[in-house]
């Protein structure tokens, strides 16, 4: 059986919650795409038009 590799698509305008992940109102850690992608890809369409600090934090992770 071979194993399915995510592949996700980051929308466009996502913030650092949904892109990394936090907590819910009751402090349930959601992930974020970078959790959900584990080991996958994430398809950025739009790189330049993420925050600038976003943009940087997903490189150093996908550097890891």
């Amino acid at each position: 059986m071979t194993k399915r590799v995510p592949l996700l698509e980051l929308p466009l305008g996502a913030s650092d919650t949904r892109v990394f992940g936090g907590f819910d109102s009751q402090s349930q850690l959601k992930p974020g795409y970078v959790g959900l992608a584990n080991r996958g890809y994430i398809l950025i369409s739009r790189a330049n038009l993420l925050d600038p600090s976003t943009l940087a934090r997903i490189l150093d992770v996908s550097e890891a």
